[in-house]
């Protein structure tokens, strides 16, 4: 099972088999249902059990503890960010004008509207 399996399974009071359960697991558990703002209360109580007690009996305490809500919160799920390939050409722009990085991305829709992007390679020497 997933975080996100589990977490169903936990508001709705399912059965939970879950394969490998260690600390992590709980820590990461306890990180998604803070999300969750009628939870925290319950977090509040349930957390200082984590270094004590089995991480089964601290799931075991995370089914008991969570109310019943036959529909779960929407919990989004965190995904990496993809890294923005660099546009030489802007880069050169953001030199030559002394921009921050903030200056740049608020002008860069305007950029791409207002320039001759071969027009601007040639001038500043760009090569792509």
């Amino acid at each position: 099972m997933n975080f996100y399996e589990i977490i169903k399974a936990i508001y709705k009071k399912e059965v939970l088999v879950i394969d490998k359960i260690d600390v992590t697991l709980c820590i990461i558990l306890t990180n998604i249902l803070k999300l969750d703002r009628n939870n925290l209360p319950n977090l509040k109580k349930i957390i200082q059990y984590l270094f004590f007690i089995e991480p089964k009996r601290y799931i075991m305490l995370l089914f008991v503890g969570i109310p019943k809500n036959s529909y779960p919160p929407f919990l989004k799920k965190v995904e990496k960010q993809k890294p923005e390939k660099n546009d030489l050409l802007l880069m050169k722009i953001q030199y030559i004008l002394n921009w921050s990085t903030r200056e740049l991305n608020r002008n860069k829709l305007l950029l791409d509207k207002v320039i001759d992007r071969n027009l601007w390679k040639n001038e500043l020497g760009v090569k792509a």
